[in-house]
């Protein structure tokens, strides 16, 4: 897998979230393009047991992803403090 999608190494240890635009809006998804794109991967490397959920959940809890509502107080915190990135909806499943 190649850093060329829309996670960037900006400085040495620093990565940005991503918060998807729309996540306020409705429901949250259960998986998107990056997770189908790193579970396809994955299992091309040989990896079992790592569908599209499993890794959006992985990306959710390592804090790659952020679906916290803007109304939430750990949103403003995880925002203040991280730099984060806006993307558009990536193929979302629901």
């Amino acid at each position: 897998m190649t850093t060329a999608g829309p996670i960037r190494r900006k400085n040495k240890g620093e990565w940005h979230g991503l918060l998807y635009l729309g996540h306020d809006k409705g429901p949250i998804p259960v998986s998107n393009g990056l997770s189908d794109r790193i579970s396809k991967d994955l299992k091309k490397r040989g990896f079992k047991y790592v569908g599209a959920v499993t890794i959006y959940s992985h990306l959710q809890a390592c804090g790659v992803i952020c679906d916290h509502d803007p109304e939430c107080p750990c949103y403003q915190k995880i925002v203040a403090a991280h730099p984060t990135v806006r993307k558009r909806r990536d193929k979302e499943v629901l």
